[in-house]
């Protein structure tokens, strides 16, 4: 059986408690939710009223953007709390419609995966992982400037879909590209890896590159021939690598050279 959602709960389904209703078979992750179902199935069985036009990233108002987002285990592009969280945010916005896109890096070698050794040591290796196997890679190309560096990056998309079929886009950045150098090239390869130069070449892409990003997504083609300048006013960044932009029709976004 395909993993669904509960209709109750927003959980993961069990395949051994269903019910049907209205010609529509209904999973749930437990005995309560699904006789929460049954005794008011109509509240919680009602047909989407969401339109493709909805569900596509034009016309999203809020950018979501976090260092980290946890989707699934097959996707290590979290380390913890905050990547489970973030991931959540996404998958409630599904559920409740917000006109939101997320925006992450790739992170193709993920946090790290530990392993003790003979003796007891710890060891650190990378959580590596393919990203043709879960996301969809669009033919969308933006540049940022990293110490004088012209550092291009693409993006993968991945779709959340809520309980009313509304869809999220998630975006995740990658810059391990052909146009890069080799050290440039491993600028989204870690979560939270190397030294603070490292660290901040990674907002400079999360953050700069994003909003570029998205605002390609957002406008589509016609956003292609000329990127448009760096906002005067950015989100304050919080004391977590997490924030929200909401966007403006009267403001204009990005360049950090």
């Amino acid at each position: 059986m395909e993993r669904t959602k509960d209709p109750v709960c927003g959980m993961i389904s069990r395949e051994n408690l269903s019910y049907e209703h209205g010609g529509r078979t209904f999973y749930f992750c437990s005995a309560f939710c699904r006789e929460k179902f049954i005794k008011s199935p109509d509240a919680y069985a009602k047909p989407s009223d969401i339109s493709e036009e909805m569900c596509a990233t034009a016309g999203r108002e809020i950018a979501y953007f976090s260092m980290e987002i946890g989707i699934g285990p097959g996707i290590p592009t979290y380390s913890g709390g905050l990547g489970v969280l973030a991931g959540d945010t996404i998958r409630s916005s599904a559920d409740l419609k917000v006109p939101m896109v997320a925006v992450s890096l790739l992170h193709r070698k993920g946090y790290f995966v530990q392993k003790l050794d003979a003796e007891g040591n710890q060891q650190e290796l990378p959580s590596e992982w393919n990203p043709a196997a879960f996301l969809e890679p669009l033919d969308l190309k933006v540049s940022v400037q990293v110490e004088k560096r012209t550092v291009w990056i693409q993006a993968w998309r991945y779709q959340v879909t809520g309980q009313t079929g509304f869809v999220v886009p998630v975006l995740f950045l990658d810059a391990d590209l052909p146009e890069n150098g080799a050290d440039d090239r491993r600028l989204t390869d870690y979560l939270y890896g190397g030294d603070e130069r490292y660290r901040l070449a990674q907002e400079i892409i999360l953050g700069i590159g994003g909003v570029r990003m998205t605002t390609l997504t957002l406008k589509g083609s016609a956003a292609r021939a000329s990127l448009p300048p760096i906002p005067r006013s950015l989100p304050v960044m919080t004391s977590s690598p997490t924030i929200l932009w909401r966007r403006s029709s009267a403001r204009s976004f990005p360049s950090i050279a």
